[in-house]
């Protein structure tokens, strides 16, 4: 099991968190939102298969105020 995670704070409104295989948009990560709504974290868990090796998994936020806001992270996994 492999667990990616993307954390964005200090977005007003909450930022749109949203994971990317290569480039093709997945299936959103479980999100944490704290009390304050200052801090938001999304989870991405998956079981890798061979087919994964190499790929580059990306974290996007913005926040859908705000024009060009989008912030991003990426992480390529090794599949042995």
């Amino acid at each position: 099991m492999v667990t990616l995670e993307c954390e964005s704070t200090g977005s007003r409104p909450r930022a749109i968190m949203t994971w990317w295989k290569g480039s093709q948009k997945i299936q959103s990560g479980n999100e944490i939102i704290s009390d304050n709504g200052n801090l938001t974290l999304s989870t991405l868990s998956f079981v890798p298969t061979p087919e994964d090796h190499g790929k580059k998994f990306t974290c996007t936020a913005e926040n859908p105020s705000l024009s060009n806001s989008l912030i991003e992270d990426s992480r390529t996994i090794t599949v042995h």
